[in-house]
């Protein structure tokens, strides 16, 4: 009777525990049920996340490591997988004190994780001789994992990247396949291939960790003090004469309205280098000189690797006098020249605190400036006859 009894206890434990197991869904072939976390400042993060069906629980295991552990998702949980973020973290349960912007409350996502509302993101892979290719990439802030089913068949699927780990996505490279960890064997071409993961501190010269989308330019500092003025050449803008046969001095005024057209390029020397269509707002800087000028101030939005132009209305009113019985030529003539300025840029980190770092180079544009009133007697005025002596 006990032996009926005890096994009859098996048969329901096997069933119940069977039960659980159905509803954690099928790992992909061949993968372990594992993952892996590490230490960032402050505590734990996912690094490796957990497959399909399974969460990641991290422990802080002292002296400034952690260890991560894949525990299947039992009852009606069911877990999206290879999430590496601060909820995926929390719905381990574990120690998840590392991330730099944790999300002040995760129960909504991992209510919606419970219950299988958030999606995965996905690509796939293809053979080609020698082993598999990205076929269809990753997006952004995930990795594609290649592997060979044999029979010349491969599969991908997606591995969201660890919080310091750079996935800038859509990329079919060797690169980006040697990223996901899995089979490359297909590419023909195999360069060396940086590391993905970010430094942990902020390394001006890691040209790996300035990668396009990772930073902002904060701010552009021109060096006013090393101007340089090439190609300098006058633009008349108005002429009158006055020819004066009075024995009283004439005034008379001449008004300005022109469009200038100025334009504006940046020329990267050293330091962080800017990738061409990053955006940023910055204001031109103003070559000016005696009497009026045309200022170009405040901010624009510029686009690195272009040269951009910008139009402004130069207007002013010039008062021209005649000296008694001559004959006087005025004109507002304004300076056009291409110009030079040193710049340093301000290149600040996303993901990296507290990093900053320089981006030199040299701004180039023309600019028109210092319009001015000029006067000049050509000759005598009797009568009603003036002689230009500046014409014999």
């Amino acid at each position: 009777m006990e032996v009926f009894t005890l096994l009859t206890l098996l048969i329901l434990s096997f069933t119940s525990v069977r039960g659980d197991l159905e509803a954690v869904p099928d790992v992909l072939a061949g993968e372990a049920a594992d993952c892996s976390c590490e230490y960032h400042r402050g505590g734990c993060v996912v690094s490796v996340a957990a497959p399909v069906g399974f969460k990641c629980q991290c422990h802080y295991v002292g002296a400034w490591s952690c260890t991560g552990t894949a525990y299947p998702c039992v009852g009606k949980e069911q877990c999206p997988g290879y999430l590496a973020d601060y909820c995926a973290c929390k719905l381990g349960g574990g120690d998840c004190g590392g991330y730099r912007e944790p999300l002040s409350n995760c129960d909504e996502t991992i209510e919606r994780a419970r219950i299988g509302v958030v999606g995965k993101a996905d690509c796939d892979c293809q053979y080609h001789r020698g082993g598999c290719t990205i076929y269809e990439p990753a997006p952004y802030g995930w990795k594609c994992v290649c592997t060979y089913k044999g029979f010349w068949t491969c599969q991908g699927w997606a591995q969201q990247c660890a919080a310091n780990e750079v996935c800038l996505g859509e990329d079919y490279s060797y690169c980006g396949c040697k990223n996901g960890g899995g089979d490359c064997g297909g590419y023909p071409d195999k360069p060396y291939c940086p590391s993905p993961f970010l430094s942990p501190t902020c390394d001006c010269d890691r040209a790996s960790d300035w990668n396009r989308g990772l930073y902002t330019i904060d701010e552009v500092d021109y060096d006013t003090e090393n101007v340089r003025i090439h190609s300098l050449k006058p633009v008349t803008l108005a002429e009158k004469d006055i020819p004066n046969y009075s024995g009283t001095t004439q005034t008379i005024s001449l008004s300005v309205g022109e469009t200038v057209t100025q334009t504006s390029s940046y020329n990267y020397q050293s330091g962080v280098e800017i990738a061409v269509g990053v955006g940023f707002v910055a204001g031109y800087p103003a070559v000016g000189g005696v009497g009026a000028r045309v200022d170009v101030t405040g901010s624009y939005s510029h686009t690195w690797g272009q040269t951009e132009s910008l139009e402004s209305m130069f207007t002013g009113t010039f008062t021209c006098n005649g000296a008694p019985h001559k004959y006087t030529k005025c004109s507002v003539t304004m300076k056009k020249a291409r110009v030079t300025v040193p710049y340093v840029m301000s290149v600040k980190h996303k993901v990296i605190p507290n990093c900053v770092c320089p981006s030199y180079g040299v701004w180039s544009g023309t600019q028109a400036y210092n319009a001015k009133l000029y006067s000049e007697e050509h000759g005598d005025c009797f009568s009603s006859q003036c002689i230009d002596e500046r014409s014999h």
